[in-house]
């Protein structure tokens, strides 16, 4: 895990110029780079497309489309690493929806430096964890799925040719690597071979 903020892609939204000035400044000064910095959410999804910051600070409330809206479809479409609201309102309703709309922190202003950086450390460790998790789980997903399509083809193999078991995984495995292809791929074209028939 790296614990340090220099280096890192930021995008902030704030519709407070001096908001946005500020924070620009203090995240400037402990070496992350800035990428945009914006007055309304619309903006923000744009500069997350363009960017694909590592991270994204969003005001809750914003002309054209609040923070709220703008976490979600940053969210949606996985354009930035980890979403943190900066904002004035400390109600647990916000708090919610902006964990519902996929944000990793959320910071009540007046924002300071002291609070700033241990809270987007915190928030950008807890966002690359989860992330971590998902390709995990996507893996996993992943090979079940080839697993499955290889052992229809050597059933398919077994039924067919004779072969037993262990010597239709041998035959895909070297059809594999003579054909620098995966298990799966030559799995498939087996069975596609198969309903050609």
């Amino acid at each position: 895990m790296d614990w340090t903020l220099q280096g890192k892609a930021i995008v902030i939204a704030d519709d407070e110029p001096i908001a946005r000035i500020n924070l620009q400044d203090a995240l400037e000064k402990i070496g992350c780079e800035v990428k945009a910095a914006v007055s309304n959410g619309l903006e923000a999804v744009s500069a997350c497309r363009q960017y694909q910051p590592d991270i994204v600070l969003l005001d809750v409330k914003m002309p054209l489309m609040d923070g709220l809206v703008a976490a979600r479809e940053i969210n949606r479409d996985g354009t930035a690493e980890t979403i943190v609201m900066i904002t004035a309102y400390n109600d647990l309703t916000f708090i919610e929806e902006a964990v519902k709309n996929g944000a990793n922190g959320y910071i009540v202003k007046p924002v300071n430096e002291n609070i700033l950086v241990p809270n987007l450390l915190v928030a950008h460790a807890k966002s690359q964890e989860i992330q971590g998790l998902h390709k995990e789980i996507r893996k996993a997903e992943e090979d079940l799925a080839a697993r499955r399509v290889i052992e229809h083809a050597k059933g398919y193999l077994m039924d067919t040719e004779h072969m037993t078991e262990d010597s239709a995984y041998v035959y895909i495995r070297t059809l594999s690597r003579e054909n620098r292809m995966s298990m799966k791929e030559v799995a498939e074209m087996i069975l596609e071979a198969k309903d050609r028939q």
